[in-house]
């Protein structure tokens, strides 16, 4: 196991360990008792065996969202992250779907679609941006959709449906489009 950057993910698991944010810890040097001792060994042991450290903490940052992960759901990639933008981009300059001239922004109800939406990460920052829209995420895993409902919660974000099924056929038994 490689570790691109080992100082960085000792201080996460040190931040997750103690709950607290990097700042606390280094300005107040808080001594480990042994509770938060076996914690943190057992999220290192985790982190040896080659477990993502976002399983680990439970979140990682995605477009400025805090979003959940765990087993069950994919971890967002920087990927997912330049797509997100490249949407946003797009969709806010009118060049997607061939809206026209019109921007989204200016439309009253657009209808945005995110297929197999897992952590629900790209549907929620489309959301964010484009709170005038209605967002669909669809997948196919109960565990994803817990995730994705729990993500647009904890990111307050409304405008967003998760709709469980095989691609687009629950959008059809519900009439979402």
């Amino acid at each position: 196991l490689t570790i691109e950057n080992p100082a960085r993910e000792a201080e996460m698991l040190l931040q997750q360990g103690l709950n607290m944010d990097l700042v606390e810890m280094y300005r107040d040097n808080p001594e480990i008792n042994n509770k938060q001792t076996v914690l943190i060994k057992k999220m290192i042991d985790r982190r040896a065996g080659r477990e993502p450290l976002q399983y680990i903490i439970g979140h990682t940052d995605f477009l400025g969202l805090n979003i959940s992960v765990g087993q069950g759901v994919l971890i967002p990639r920087p990927e997912t992250e330049l797509m997100a933008e490249q949407a946003i981009q797009k969709l806010g300059s009118g060049e997607a779907g061939k809206l026209g001239s019109e921007k989204i922004t200016d439309k009253k109800r657009t209808t945005i679609l995110d297929l197999c939406t897992g952590s629900g990460c790209l549907a929620l920052a489309l959301a964010k941006n484009f709170p005038d829209s209605q967002v669909y995420g669809v997948d196919i895993s109960e565990a994803a959709l817990e995730y994705a409902t729990k993500n647009a919660k904890a990111n307050d974000i409304k405008n967003v449906e998760f709709m469980k099924g095989h691609l687009f056929s629950p959008l059809r038994q519900n009439r979402a489009f």
